[in-house]
């Protein structure tokens, strides 16, 4: 795991199908790096305030994950060019149906 200040974390479960979107405020430049795990598929991306709202205004039923991009673990890396409202975004895979996924999530800010 990469060395940094941890701006958000949280456990939570996500049911098949289901999406869930945390907000969260970068102060200053510097490397996102996102470690989420969990035990079932799910799709991860972060992004910042208006590519998500964008994105999700675009595509109002599901949010526009890269298709084949579902799996167990995710290790997200973004440089952070300015200070602004960034958002960490998942969905379990509906190919899990019936099953509730229990993801884990954090997010460091490296200098």
């Amino acid at each position: 795991m990469a060395v940094g200040q941890v701006i958000f974390q949280n456990a939570f479960q996500l049911a098949s199908g289901r999406e869930a979107a945390f907000e969260f405020p970068i102060h200053r430049p510097g490397v996102l790096n996102v470690t989420a795990q969990g035990d079932v598929n799910f799709y991860a991306g972060v992004y910042t305030k208006e590519q998500y709202d964008r994105a999700r205004a675009a595509n109002p039923g599901r949010f526009p994950f890269l298709v084949g991009t579902a799996r167990t673990t995710h290790f997200l890396r973004n440089t952070i060019q300015a200070p602004g409202q960034y958002v960490v975004a998942f969905r379990v895979t509906g190919w899990a149906a019936g099953r509730t996924a229990t993801i884990q999530v954090v997010v460091q800010l490296a200098p």
